[in-house]
């Protein structure tokens, strides 16, 4: 999924993005036009730059700041896809992520990662779906495509959150829970989300 290009564009200092590249194949259309996607950083340079971005191709970027401030959002919002800074080491963010897990499971989530020394993967956090873990600094079409999974998957997902009891952990579910030991009414939407999330996204 990751791939280093050469000449690229460096983004704002310390941001950890990353402009689009000079040449290569940069995205040229809109991917999405209905969805809002939610971008939690305690950066406001990170938040700037993403939402700038993000802008381009995606119709609805809304910022957070803060726990807080992404709560209103997720009360208020029909949020499809929350890309959030993981740093774990943050109290805030384990809250963050607590919070998610608790209300708004259904959500897939995508987690950057700044810290170079911690080791975030996916199947760490059994009661939410981790699309991907995006390292900073990150090479754009890595940062695209996992949205566009979240996106994806979305709507199966919030049937499967719908479905699954309430203490079910649908993380854990959805990436590793054998099919032969699910109910019937689950099996389908776990294959679903399965074949999205590893499937070739083109344009």
């Amino acid at each position: 999924m990751f791939f280093c290009r050469p000449n690229m564009d460096p983004g704002p200092r310390s941001s950890g993005f990353q402009s689009l590249p000079s040449m290569s194949r940069p995205p040229t259309k809109v991917y999405d036009r209905d969805s809002n996607v939610l971008v939690v950083d305690e950066s406001d340079e990170v938040l700037r730059f993403v939402k700038i971005h993000l802008n381009r191709y995606f119709s609805h970027v809304h910022a957070a700041r803060s726990v807080a401030d992404a709560i209103v959002h997720l009360k208020q919002k029909t949020i499809q896809v929350v890309i959030a800074d993981a740093a774990p080491v943050k109290k805030s963010n384990a809250d963050f992520m607590k919070k998610v897990a608790s209300h708004w499971r259904h959500i897939p989530v995508v987690l950057t990662d700044g810290e170079e020394h911690i080791d975030i993967r996916v199947d760490q956090f059994p009661h939410v779906v981790v699309v991907d873990v995006v390292r900073k600094p990150f090479e754009l079409d890595a940062f695209h495509i996992a949205i566009r999974r979240s996106i994806a998957i979305a709507k199966s997902l919030r049937q499967l959150s719908d479905t699954l009891p309430a203490k079910a952990p649908i993380g854990e579910t959805v990436r590793s829970a054998p099919l032969v030991d699910l109910a019937e009414t689950v099996k389908p939407l776990v294959t679903d989300i399965r074949k999205k999330l590893t499937e070739e996204i083109v344009d």
